[in-house]
């Protein structure tokens, strides 16, 4: 956890810094795992309950669900489902492997320098001491042809203990 009294030193767009009196934190990072797409789905879902907060929400939705179709179990999942389906309905759709290809859509252009695309971001919640506040901090893929380091984009409650809001529309 970071100490309540850390100072964070950030650059332009919320860039980290690598200075010393951000090496304790930047350790922090490396320690610590993404967000799963679950978490990623219940802060989108919390931060758009509110306009000025909707483009985060939008976006931690976003990777959220591109890293569940990007998810190697679920794609396989997925396809044998959709085959099975269309067989009982009498139609056939040929095997996962000839028909569907996940990667041509979902990746980015991650693996292809050519392609000019990037890799999905990893997203942490990086926890204060005595709250349950934290940094959310972004890393762009490592494959990734653009930004490099981290980047704060918010600070946000500890996900587990998140319920998001029902959005209003006011008449």
């Amino acid at each position: 956890m970071l100490e309540s009294e850390l100072q964070v030193i950030l650059g332009p767009g919320g860039l980290i810094r690598d200075v010393p009196e951000n090496e304790e934190l930047l350790e922090q990072i490396a320690r610590t795992l993404p967000l799963p797409p679950a978490d990623l789905l219940k802060l989108g879902a919390y931060y758009r309950a509110y306009s000025t907060n909707e483009p985060l929400g939008n976006h931690l939705a976003l990777v959220g669900l591109l890293k569940l179709v990007n998810d190697p179990q679920a794609q396989q999942g997925l396809q044998e489902v959709l085959v099975r389906t269309a067989a009982a309905a009498g139609r056939s759709i040929g095997t996962p492997q000839d028909v569907w290809d996940f990667e041509d859509y979902f990746d980015f252009g991650c693996d292809d320098p050519n392609e000019g695309g990037s890799c999905l971001p990893f997203i942490r919640f990086i926890p204060f001491s005595n709250t349950n506040l934290g940094l959310l901090v972004e890393t762009p893929h490592p494959k990734s042809h653009h930004k490099k380091g981290h980047f704060v984009i918010g600070i946000v409650p500890e996900p587990a203990s998140v319920q998001p809001a029902k959005r209003t529309v006011e008449a």
